[in-house]
């Protein structure tokens, strides 16, 4: 369809301009956790660029490529938004290198589950064409469905943490914590209710309005 075709489009640029606003955000030396937002920026950029292509895919192989490059974005935009949000409150004393190393072995190890998918397909069960957007369907398996309840927890964690900053801050840094918390939530809902089916993933676009609104 042209105008699921034209949303495609626009997640392209989208995806394009992401990657542009990381290398701002890792020069921004005066804000705590700069560097790590912008690896952020570039984990949900590959996303969004690898949904905007596999959609403008014909060959389905590639597709399913695309969509499992997709997923090494997404399974580390969690990580990187957590260790983001304890170095911007001032809390990057509790990230010790333990602490790191254990965070990272979830992308790490659910990163190597996903690309070899095609031995044991627990991270995608199988694949089919919605006929009528010509979208991929993909059905995730238990590795896939542990991956995005992670993901998602650590998300809804960095949004927790910031509001609990926002209590103990004083102004103007209570207003930066709940615009942040809030700019979080938002992909959160959109993810919940993609996984209930009540509506279709909209999740790139969400992810991007929320980079730009951190920002």
């Amino acid at each position: 369809m042209e105008w699921y075709r034209l949303y495609s489009d626009i997640m392209l640029l989208i995806a394009l301009a992401l990657g542009g606003l990381s290398i701002y955000a890792m020069r921004r030396k005066d804000v705590p956790g700069s560097r790590t937002y912008g690896w952020m920026l570039v984990a949900i950029s590959v996303y969004i660029l690898m949904y905007a292509l596999e959609n403008q895919a014909e060959d389905i192989a590639l597709r399913v490529a695309l969509r499992q490059v997709a997923w090494i974005g997404i399974i580390c935009i969690g990580v990187l938004h957590l260790v983001f949000v304890l170095q911007y409150t001032g809390q990057q004393d509790h990230l010790t290198r333990l602490r790191l190393a254990a965070l990272w072995a979830i992308p790490v190890l659910f990163t190597l589950a996903n690309l070899t998918n095609s031995w044991h397909h627990l991270f995608f069960k199988s694949y089919l064409v919605d006929p009528i957007l010509n979208q991929l369907v993909l059905f995730g398996g238990p590795v896939r469905m542990a991956a995005q309840t992670i993901n998602t927890s650590l998300l809804a964690l960095g949004a927790v943490l910031l509001l609990v900053a926002a209590w103990r801050a004083g102004p103007p840094k209570r207003q930066q914590y709940l615009l942040l918390a809030l700019a979080v939530t938002l992909p959160i809902i959109f993810i919940l209710l993609s996984y209930a089916g009540v509506l279709r993933d909209i999740t790139p676009l969400v992810m991007a309005i929320t980079a730009v609104l951190i920002m």
